[in-house]
C-alpha cells in the first residue's frame, strides 16, 4: 500500500511492488545481463529482439530497458503493440505506426521514441515487412524493441536489423537472494 497524490491509499499488486527497474534486479543469467549491458553501452539505438520460451523474462527485460531510457516518462515516448492482439484487431497497422514515428520526428523531440512489439512472431508477414520498412526509415530517431517465442516466424530482413538476444529460464538461485 502507498499513498497517492491525493492522499488516498493506493494498492499495488505483489507483481507491481517487486517489478524490477534495473537490469541487475532481473533473475536472468549473468551472461544475458552482460550482453544487454554491452549492447546498451556501445549502441546509440536499441534495435533488440528478445526471443525465448514463454516465461523467460522477455517482457521484464523490455520494461527494464524502457525504465532505463525514460525513467517514468514512458507513456508519451513509447508505443506498444501486442502481436497477439493484432491477430484479432482490424487496424491499419502501417498508418498507426507511421503516424507515431512521424509525429515525434516532426515535434523535434530530442529523446528518441520507442516502438515495442511484444510477440512480433504473431503478426502477419505483410505487417512484418511494414515493420522492416519503418526500421529502415526511422532507426536514427526510433528505438525498436521486439519479443518473440519463435524466432523462425520472424522474417529474415527484420532479424538482420536487430540485436537478437536469447532468453532462458529464470535463474532461480538469484530469486532466493531477492
Amino acid at each position: 500500500m502507498e499513498y497517492g497524490i491525493n492522499g488516498e491509499l493506493e494498492y499495488k499488486s505483489i507483481r507491481e511492488m517487486f517489478k524490477p527497474l534495473h537490469i541487475e534486479e532481473l533473475c536472468i543469467r549473468d551472461s544475458i545481463i552482460r550482453e544487454i549491458k554491452e549492447y546498451i553501452r556501445v549502441s546509440d539505438h536499441y534495435n533488440v529482439l528478445l526471443f525465448g520460451n514463454t516465461d523467460t523474462g522477455k517482457t521484464s527485460i523490455v520494461n527494464v530497458l524502457l525504465h532505463q531510457i525514460y525513467e517514468n516518462e514512458t507513456s508519451e515516448n513509447v508505443f506498444i503493440v501486442n502481436g497477439l492482439e493484432q491477430l484479432y484487431i482490424k487496424t491499419d497497422f502501417k498508418q498507426v505506426l507511421t503516424s507515431f514515428c512521424r509525429f515525434h520526428q516532426l515535434r523535434g523531440d530530442k529523446k528518441k521514441k520507442t516502438i515495442v512489439i511484444d510477440d512480433v512472431d504473431c503478426i502477419s508477414e505483410h505487417n512484418q515487412h511494414i515493420v522492416k520498412e519503418l526500421i529502415d526509415q526511422y532507426t536514427p530517431h526510433i528505438h525498436f524493441i521486439f519479443t518473440c517465442s519463435n524466432k523462425h516466424k520472424v522474417i529474415r530482413s527484420i532479424l538482420k536489423r536487430m540485436k537478437c538476444i536469447r532468453t532462458y529460464e529464470y535463474d532461480y538461485d538469484k530469486m532466493i537472494y531477492l
